[in-house]
C-alpha cells in the first residue's frame, strides 16, 4: 500500500534502485591476495587458471583471486565474453583479431584457443565485430 501523499518518495527509492542494479551489473566483487575487490567488468581484459588460483588481467594490473574461472563463466554471461579454452575467458573489447590457433590481444598478447572452442570463438567474434 502507498499512499499518494508518498509517491514522490517511491520515485526516488526506485531510481536508488535501478541504479543499484545497473552498478552491480556492471562490477563484480572478488576475494583476491589484498583481501575484497571490486573490478569493473569493462576493464576485464581475459580471466585465466593458473594452478589453483585465478588471474584477472585487467590493463596494467593482475588480480589473483580464489574462484574457478566456472564461477565466472556465470557471472559473465552475456556480457560479451567467450570461453576461449577450459581455463580462459576473454573480453571481445580487448581482441585484436584471431590467427590460426591463438587470439591476438590488442596489447600485443596472444591467448590459445582450444579446437573444440575455434569455431564458436570465430563465429562469436565475427558477430561481436559487427
Amino acid at each position: 500500500f502507498i499512499r499518494k501523499s508518498h509517491l514522490e518518495d517511491l520515485n526516488n527509492h526506485l531510481i536508488a534502485a535501478i541504479e543499484q542494479i545497473i552498478k552491480s551489473a556492471l562490477e563484480i566483487t572478488v576475494r583476491s591476495e589484498s583481501g575484497m575487490i571490486n573490478i569493473l567488468v569493462d576493464d576485464i581484459i581475459y580471466i585465466e587458471r593458473q594452478g589453483r588460483t585465478v588471474s584477472i588481467q585487467i590493463e596494467n594490473e593482475e588480480h589473483k583471486v580464489y574462484q574457478s574461472v566456472i564461477d565466472f563463466e556465470s557471472d559473465l554471461e552475456g556480457k560479451k565474453f567467450i570461453k576461449i579454452n577450459e581455463g580462459c575467458i576473454v573480453n571481445f573489447k580487448y581482441i585484436s583479431y584471431i590467427k590460426d590457433n591463438s587470439i591476438v590481444l590488442k596489447n600485443g598478447e596472444s591467448l590459445s584457443i582450444s579446437r573444440r572452442r575455434k569455431k564458436e570463438t570465430i563465429e562469436k567474434f565475427k558477430l561481436y565485430m559487427r
